[in-house]
């Protein structure tokens, strides 16, 4: 083991980040000349290589300019690259580097700026410098501003001050502590910046007395400001102030493979084999699987950091060789890991591998205030994870600091370490079943042990009376007695080894009972927590991705199934909305694009592939496509879908075959960075593209060649999005700097002024297909539309997002616009309000990179950072399926459906009927009068040819059921309003309960009642029903009470049922007839059984109104309850318990509820509103395995289920895939259900 570097406290360049103003110092040798994660600085330069470049264009800068900005993404080593790459430059040109790392914190006992001042003359101090002090009460500004202000080095040269501002961003993440203080802390630096006068000295006569002694004009100084390139929106929102922060700035990328191999190899010369520089580069190149076989991109901390842990194992006097490398290289990141998490609580390690990676491949990040207010950790455990072991970071997300693995590269080692955790914990919870199994064996084996010695005492004892019984019988009775005495010991015998035989039996049929049960709690066990685990996974709680999370809460409920995963099962359903489909890409998702017809999606990922899919089954097409350096951010298809371009983190652009994958001539190259957005024009011939360079430009699709020069015009940084209108006449880009943009696409050049109006980074734009208007959507969370034609914004902002909108698109009507933001989730906006539609699209577990309309304007599809695409069908699914029906003026007070849910009948407060087709919401018939007053009640008969209405003029009249035409005349009778009706199954008679008290009955052929009124309440009537048979009939009234009734005597059966402590304002019976249900105006149902008249279990409580309506399934298995709370509740009829949450969507009390379509649907109605159609329970599984599409592989199922319980398909009918999803061994297919 070699000795490591070693830290000091004498450093050149004076950081602020400590009171003392010390910096703690790499002192490198030869033997040590990497310092892991920790920055080279100006004593290590000796040891710092790679980045000459670099450090000459940042020296170039400095003397260019008075402001110098150099901005990256962590982990790319900008705080080496200014301590031990230009800070020696810059001293050799006479300046002196001040390396600042302010405390931005609101109880830091000084400003930002006064502590810069501070640390300018402690490192005046430190080289030497002939200088003059610094007065108590003189700011920064002023002192720098002197008349007679002179610095002289230690060898008589005049020196200029270099202000390098490190972390700059922490002033932004930092300013929602207080916004005012970091405010005033940037107005302060801007006038330093822009030798601008402070508004303090131009008012008072202090402050004009002060400025006679200031040399206003000059600027004997540099400044330098370093940032994390997340953090370059927030910069840009401060260029009011600064004019010119952007012009002189340095963007760091990751390493070349040449760079590193230099950085490498030049450092370790003494202790590197020959020919190891380059193969360790390509390890830590390839660290992340995801872009194995790519050329290495070297993050210059992570090149270190591999290389400090190599040289740490190196023998002493032993060389850094491939057998080292090959030994210990896998294990370099986990080491870190474990060496990071040394001594921490298990709940740190948890909560890292719970929270902070998403599925399999992503880094997420948790909020720092929720972490430490849930205890996952503390404050001071953060600070060393972050600070001290670099293991964590926290970020500043749309004002909430949020905590995230430092790279992406350690996912991998967290996933790792998360599935070595959770297999072990597996095998603890294994071994404890298997404890227990040992323990209650022993236990079941002693019991039967002990039964046996006292069973055979027992026959010993009886055989010994026997014998002396027979004996005695000898003595007195001779050779007859003895012949009865052999006969009665035979006797004995027979019985006693009968008594044995069955106790054996019934002990054996005891141990199976026993085994079997604790079988059965096993794997409920198991299902508790495949479902609990399933659900972490699913809310974006726990790792493993949402298909995954699926499959765990199907399999869930094939293994034991229970009320409490059923309703996870619908929950998810419901959370699902008008998802069609999740497809697993198994990389991040940056972009997504349907074909013209609809038929194919192509996707571009992180990895670097393209991928084509099929959207009728979700599978791939052929195998990824490659060819790209780097992630691939833009996709398009031309018009007839034969091609496909991509722009690409690469510089470049491609085009390929739809049908084939291949790749179509050479790169289009002429970025000089990144390509962020590309698109075809309306005629496939031209092709757009946007890049990091801040350009557009214009190519020839047909020869690849640039058509004309590049198109400048955004604000010196780049450019995100670009779209053609539809008649390829001119372009609409989109920039970092806020603004919308449109372009001549012939003469190339920008039409109008920038439209401006947007607070943050423009991410996405698309022309409206009339070409008559745009839509943006900006880092700031709103949307914006804008006349195309002159520019102006269209109506406010659209709002709703909580984080940055990254895509957006218009359908090919116009009408509707997608959007996909940051936040997770999409959302649809009318293109003519501005108004959401809906509620938001959930599902996703990363941010939605990318959003698409199909042709026809019936699918969306969006990719995101969680892997994933997902298929939307706009406006169906479970909560949203609604079976239209045109807006009923009248308020409406009751609502029939037919048995088949093909036609719906509402009746009105003024006493009118209308007649509706359920699917289209057509009108069926013209409205239907004969009413006097307000419709109570409504039913169609078993057939669906008749209509019975009840209503508040004392009367039922008869319709038909298809032409609305009334039937016969009004059925009079009762003395009140009429509450409630219903046919019987045979459509022979008519029930209606009413407000004098009776129930009635009626001959549904003549109209005639049948027998004098049933009397028993003791107030209204309000709900009637038949049972199957139609001998009985139920009422409920608002005495809170039901009773039976015996159809043809008209006789009360058995007592009143008492229960509720309302009126009861439903009531059904279940297809056996052995129980009814109803529900009340106290909020509850109860369960009744028919025979005893007793109650069965206790109230089913859930609603927050009345319960309006109820029904049973069509196989009695579950209750359904409509209720003025305005929702539906799903009950199990065994237990009584509630099934998942309340469905929700009406925006008024649910008047009427039932299934249809073969069970698989429930159907609700409210008054003036669509009927909605959810998914019956007999289709919750069925339907979540059409979004999944298959199941898990046996060896998931081994992993995450039990290797000790035997695979169960979670979907019949569809494939199991191969334990080796890369070999070409076919998928197995479940065998369909049925």
């Amino acid at each position: 083991m070699t000795t490591p570097p070693t830290l000091s406290t004498d450093g050149a360049a004076v950081d602020a980040s400590s009171p003392a103003g010390a910096t703690l110092t790499i002192e490198l040798d030869a033997q040590a000349p990497w310092p892991g994660l920790a920055a080279y600085d100006e004593s290590s330069r000796a040891f710092f290589f790679g980045r000459d470049e670099e450090s000459g264009e940042l020296l170039r800068m400095v003397r260019l300019a008075p402001l110098t900005v150099i901005y990256g993404k962590s982990g790319l080593g900008k705080t080496s690259l200014l301590q031990a790459g230009l800070y020696p430059l810059l001293r050799a040109g006479h300046f002196l580097p001040v390396h600042l790392r302010l405390d931005f914190d609101p109880a830091a006992p000084l400003s930002p700026l006064t502590q810069a001042a501070r640390k300018l003359q402690a490192a005046l101090t430190v080289a030497g410098a002939d200088f003059p002090a610094q007065n108590d009460d003189e700011g920064l500004w002023c002192y720098l501003h002197r008349r007679q202000l002179e610095i002289w080095s230690r060898d008589n040269y005049p020196l200029t001050p270099a202000l390098v501002f490190d972390q700059f961003e922490e002033i932004f993440s930092r300013a929602q502590a207080d916004p005012q203080r970091s405010q005033a802390t940037l107005d302060a630096l801007a006038d330093l910046i822009e030798n601008r006068i402070p508004a303090e000295l131009t008012v008072g006569g202090r402050g004009r007395r002060a400025l006679s002694d200031l040399e206003l004009q000059s600027q004997r100084y540099r400044i330098v400001l370093a940032f994390r390139e997340d953090f370059l929106a927030d910069v840009q929102g401060w260029k009011r102030q600064v004019p010119s922060l952007l012009r002189n700035r340095l963007r760091l990328l990751p390493m070349s493979r040449e760079q590193a191999v230099e950085v490498v190899g030049c450092a370790g010369v003494a202790v590197l084999a020959s020919g190891v520089a380059e193969r360790v580069v390509d390890f830590v190149g390839n660290l992340d699987s995801s872009t194995a076989g790519a050329p290495p991109v070297v993050e210059p901390v992570l090149l270190s950091l591999c290389c400090y842990q190599l040289n740490q194992r190196r023998a002493p006097g032993g060389k850094i060789d491939l057998e080292l490398l090959n030994q210990a290289g896998q294990d370099i990141l986990e080491d870190f890991y474990d060496e990071a998490l040394a001594g921490m609580p298990e709940g740190v390690a948890r909560f890292i591998e719970t929270h902070l990676i998403q599925g399999d491949r992503y880094r997420g990040s948790y909020p720092v205030e929720q972490a430490l207010q849930d205890g996952f950790l503390n404050g001071e455990q953060l600070s060393l994870l972050a600070d001290r072991h670099r293991l964590l970071r926290v970020d500043q997300q749309l004002g909430t600091q949020r905590i995230e693995l430092i790279h992406d590269r350690l996912v991998g080692v967290v996933r790792k370490a998360r599935d070595a955790r959770l297999h072990q914990e597996e095998l603890q919870r294994l071994h404890a079943a298997e404890e227990l199994e040992r323990e209650e064996a022993a236990r079941r084996e002693a019991t039967e042990r002990e039964r046996r010695i006292a069973a055979e005492e027992l026959a010993e004892e009886q055989r010994a009376r026997a014998n002396a019984e027979a004996e005695a019988r000898q003595l007195a009775e001779g050779s007859r007695a003895r012949l009865a005495r052999m006969s009665g010991v035979l006797v004995l015998l027979f019985v006693a080894a009968a008594a044995s035989a069955g106790w054996a039996l019934w002990s054996a049929d005891k141990a199976a009972s026993e085994r079997n049960r604790a079988n059965l709690e096993s794997q409920r066990a198991t299902g508790l927590r495949l479902s609990a685990e399933a659900q972490g996974m699913l809310a974006g709680t726990r790792a493993g991705g949402a298909v995954p999370g699926l499959l765990k809460l199907l399999a869930a409920q094939r293994i034991a199934a229970d009320t409490e995963t059923e309703g996870a099962i619908l929950s998810q359903l419901l959370a699902l909305g008008d998802l069609e489909r999740i497809i697993e890409v198994g990389a991040q998702v940056n972009a997504v694009a349907f074909s013209p017809d609809g038929s194919r999606l192509v996707s571009g990922s992180g990895d670097g592939s393209l991928r084509l899919w099929d959207t009728a089954t979700g599978q791939p097409i052929g195998p990824p496509i490659r060819g790209h350096q780097g992630r691939v951010d833009s996709v398009a298809f031309d018009r007839d879908g034969t091609r496909i371009v991509s722009g690409s983190q690469d510089k470049t652009l491609r085009q390929w075959d739809a049908k084939t994958g291949q790749a179509i001539g050479a790169p289009l190259v002429g970025h000089e960075d990144w390509v962020s957005s590309v698109a075809f024009d309306s005629e496939g011939k031209r092709i757009v593209s946007a890049s990091v360079d801040g350009t557009l430009r214009l190519w020839d699709a047909g020869s690849g060649q640039p058509i004309g020069a590049p198109m400048v015009g955004h604000e010196d940084i780049w450019v995100t999005s670009v779209a053609f209108d539809h008649h390829g006449l001119r372009i609409v880009s989109g920039g970092v700097d806020g603004s919308v943009r449109l372009w001549d696409a012939r003469l190339l050049k920008p039409i109008g002024a920038p439209m401006n109006g947007h607070r943050d980074s423009v991410l996405g734009v698309a022309f409206s297909r009339d070409s008559t208007r745009v839509v943006s959507g900006s880092e700031d969370g709103t949307l914006r539309l804008w006349d195309a034609n002159s520019g102006q914004p269209i109506g406010a902002p659209m709002t709703g997002h909580e984080r940055g909108v990254r895509s957006v698109a218009f359908d090919s009507q116009g009408a509707r616009i997608v959007s996909g933001s940051s936040d997770r989730t999409l959302r649809l906006w009318d293109a003519t309000t501005g108004q959401a539609i809906g509620v938001p699209r959930r599902g996703h577990l990363g941010q939605v990179r990318s959003v698409a309309f199909s042709g026809d304007g019936r699918r969306i599809v969006s990719g995101s950072d969680d892997g994933t695409l997902r298929l939307w069908t706009v406006g169906q699914g479970p909560a949203a399926a609604v079976l239209p029906i045109a807006e009923n003026k009248e308020s409406v007070f009751s609502l029939a459906f037919d048995r088949g849910v093909t036609r719906i009948v509402s009746g009105s407060a003024g006493g009118i009927l209308r007649l509706w087709e359920a699917r289209t919401g057509q009108s069926l018939a013209a409205p239907m009068e004969g009413h006097e007053d307000s419709i109570s009640s409504l039913a169609f008969d078993w057939q669906g040819e008749r209509i019975v209405s009840g209503s508040a003029d004392r009367t039922l009249r008869l319709w038909d059921g298809r032409t609305g035409a009334p039937i016969g005349a009004p059925l009079t009778g009762h003395h009140d309003a009429v509450r409630s009706v219903a046919f019987d199954r045979q459509g022979q008679r008519i029930v209606s309960g009413s407000e004098d008290g009776s129930v009635r009955l009626w001959d549904a052929s003549t109209g005639q009642p049948l027998g004098a009124p049933l009397t028993g309440h003791e107030n209204w009537v309000t709900s009637v029903a038949f049972d199957r048979q139609g001998t009985r009939v139920v009422s409920g009234g608002r005495d809170g009470t039901l009773r039976l009734w015996d159809v043809r005597t008209g006789q009360a059966i058995g007592a009143p049922m008492a229960g509720h402590g309302d009126a009861v304002l439903s009531v059904a019976f279940d297809d056996s007839g052995t129980h009814v249900v109803s529900g009340s105006s106290d909020g509850s149902l109860r369960l009744w059984d028919t025979t005893t008249g007793l109650a069965v279990g206790v109230p089913m409580k859930g609603h927050e109104g009345s319960v309006r309506s109820v029904a049973f399934s069509e196989d009695g298995s579950f209750i359904i309850s409509g209720s003025g709370d305005r929702t539906l509740r799903l009950w199990d009829a065994t237990t009584g318990r509630a099934i998942g949450v309340p469905l929700s969507g009406h925006q008024g009390p649910v008047l009427a509820v039932g299934s249809g379509e073969g069970s698989t649907r429930i159907v609700s109605a409210s008054g003036g509103e669509p009927v909605r159609s959810w998914p019956a329970r007999s289709a919750w599984t069925a339907e979540l395995c059409a979004r999944v599409g298959r199941n898990m592989s046996r060896q998931e199922w081994r992993e995450v289920v039990s290797a000790n319980i035997p695979y169960v398909c979670q979907c019949p009918g569809l494939p199991i895939p191969a334990d080796n999803r890369g070999t070409a061994v076919p998928a197995e297919l479940c065998p369909p259900a049925g």
